[in-house]
């Protein structure tokens, strides 16, 4: 019951870093002539970093395989969207090295947990045919 919790605890915190996050550079980036300070863009990555965090722990005490399927499929899929969405980006009036490194860390963000819940899958798949 208590590992439970802490899961919800941990999927929660995360999903809230993650929206502020996500608000944070958005509104940043919504009023694209006025210049953001590196500040700014700092807090974005932090709220993104901890999000992160988050995500990792509670994947760490998933004890059920699909749920760290499901969980690395949902972040493959924002992953792709990401993508998708930053390919865009490129080549926009607006577009410079200081807007691609604060949109990039949602693609970092959604990587990591991605792969890193996928080599959880995989790494108890090879231990389960081991023993």
């Amino acid at each position: 019951m208590k590992r439970r919790l802490v899961i919800l605890i941990f999927l929660i915190l995360g999903i809230l870093g993650r929206g502020l996050a996500s608000l944070s550079s958005f509104l940043i980036t919504s009023d694209i002539p006025v210049s953001y300070s590196t500040s700014e863009a700092l807090v974005v990555h932090i709220l993104f970093f901890i999000s992160t965090i988050f995500f990792l722990l509670s994947s760490i005490l998933y004890q059920s395989n699909k749920a760290r399927i499901l969980t690395g499929v949902l972040f493959a899929l924002m992953f792709t969207y990401s993508i998708i969405i930053f390919i865009s980006w490129i080549g926009a009036d607006y577009y410079n090295a200081s807007f691609a490194q604060l949109k990039i860390t949602s693609l970092l963000n959604s990587g990591l947990i991605m792969v890193f819940n996928f080599f959880l899958v995989i790494k108890s798949q090879i231990y389960f045919r081991n023993n």
